[in-house]
């Protein structure tokens, strides 16, 4: 039996995680945690169905690693600036 290297089971992992957390809805929050140039690798590109319609274009931008800091909180402390984007 031949044992997969540390590349392979990572990204094995990551596949599984990848189906299982869409149908979840927690696949943005998933990739988010891989960084920045993980998901311009996949978040990049045009998804279709399997009769060819698209399903969605992606386009990745360093900003959606961002979330936006909550309203109350910037009312509260007027030294916060907003992420850009928000």
């Amino acid at each position: 039996m031949c044992l997969p290297s540390k590349g392979e089971a990572i990204n094995f992992v990551r596949s599984e995680r990848r189906i299982e957390l869409a149908g979840e809805g927690q696949r943005y929050v998933d990739m988010r945690r891989y960084g920045s140039v993980y998901c311009a690798k996949i978040m990049i590109g045009t998804t279709y169905t399997l009769n060819k319609y698209i399903v969605v274009d992606k386009n990745w931008s360093p900003n959606l690693m961002l979330m936006p800091i909550p309203q109350g909180a910037l009312d509260m402390n007027s030294r916060l600036i907003q992420n850009t984007g928000y």
